[in-house]
């Protein structure tokens, strides 16, 4: 059992979590918190909720299924 929180959340991460990252023109990064707050969520559930969507549409099941939302 890791000893402190960052070592906790350092293990966890690398055990459940897929990093992305991606680049886009200047500008996009703000058009994408706008339709974001637009819809009540947070950037990352905006993008994860749209990726999702696609991904759906695309093979027929989604990326990840998502029982609680994080974006309160």
């Amino acid at each position: 059992m890791p000893s402190n929180k960052k070592e906790y959340q350092k293990n966890y991460e690398s055990e459940k979590v897929d990093t992305i990252s991606f680049k886009t023109k200047k500008g996009a990064r703000l058009k994408l918190k706008s339709a974001a707050a637009a819809n009540n969520k947070s950037l990352n559930g905006f993008i994860r909720d749209s990726l999702n969507a696609a991904v759906l549409s695309a093979i027929g099941e989604p990326m990840e299924k998502r029982e609680v939302s994080d974006d309160a």
